[in-house]
């Protein structure tokens, strides 16, 4: 059986412009819709293919970003001179590094530890970047000067999802009518809150404001919208869970139009989207456009 059949690539808004330049790939097999339930792969992005009412599944994974925090110096009024800096790709942990100064000479000597452990000592200072280690990196701007024992923390710390990102959108809609009958899921800068958007027909909203949960965070999380004729609703599965969770649930009535799933990323570079899944419900329509 080819696991690829009744499956979609696609990629959307490429220039992260915000604009809606869809660009849509079928994938070798059959696009022909067997059964209640099919797969549209995803990146990022906006699939082409006319959707009536039933269950769209989006496991996605919200992006998780280290912050190398500025080197603290900690000794007797000696020479202070070290910056931080580097990309850190340790993973989405929280890391403390310690530089002691473990020996003056021409050049003075360091040692390091990550969170109290592993490292190095003897480490000649260079004036340039030195590399710690998981792309850290510590700046003497003197080769010469530090006072032994001194030394520098650098902390990298992680800004969760809610506080990281500037515009994280998907959910269904009508490319031709804007806000009408449209259905989205928008997280942004709301200090660990993101929400649940319906629109009707004439482009009135009900809007329902959800709590971040930590569960969420750096993991896939698979998020199920819900349109039926007399309500949408938004519910979630955590990871490692099997119970659905309702979010929220609304009587708006978006209309008897044919909606778009899509996905619509500006501000995060790592938001991930493995799949989208439809099920139709009883009696609703799934066209491929």
């Amino acid at each position: 059986m080819n696991p690829y059949a009744n499956m979609l690539s696609f990629v959307v808004d490429p220039q992260r412009d915000g604009v809606d330049n869809a660009l849509w790939l079928p994938v070798t097999g059959s696009l022909a819709v067997a059964s209640s339930k099919f797969r549209f792969n995803a990146s990022e992005g906006l699939v082409r293919a006319d959707l009536f009412q039933g269950r769209y599944e989006f496991p996605v994974t919200f992006p998780l970003t280290q912050q190398i925090e500025a080197a603290v110096y900690a000794g007797a009024e000696g020479l202070d001179d070290a910056t931080s800096g580097g990309t850190y790709d340790g993973g989405a942990v929280v890391a403390t590094y310690v530089v002691t100064i473990d020996a003056e000479g021409t050049p003075d000597t360091f040692a390091w530890t990550k969170d109290g452990a592993g490292g190095a000592v003897g480490v000649a200072i260079t004036g340039a970047a030195q590399t710690l280690s998981d792309g850290v990196t510590i700046t003497f701007n003197a080769t010469t000067g530090h006072t032994a024992t001194d030394s520098w923390t650098i902390v990298v710390s992680l800004e969760t999802p809610a506080d990281l990102v500037n515009d994280i959108e998907f959910g269904l809609k009508n490319l031709s009518l804007g806000t009408k009958g449209k259905i989205a899921v928008f997280a942004d800068k709301s200090e660990g809150t993101f929400q649940f958007l319906t629109y009707d027909d004439q482009g009135n909203a009900q809007t329902t404001t959800i709590t971040w949960n930590t569960a969420w965070d750096s993991v896939e999380t698979r998020f199920r919208i819900e349109w039926f004729n007399d309500r949408i609703g938004l519910e979630v599965l955590t990871s490692g869970s099997t119970i659905w969770q309702i979010l929220a649930s609304h009587k708006t009535r978006v209309g008897v139009y044919a909606l778009n799933p899509y996905v619509k990323v500006t501000g995060a570079e790592n938001f991930d989207v493995a799949y989208i899944a439809v099920e139709k419900a009883k009696g609703s329509s799934i066209m491929l456009i």
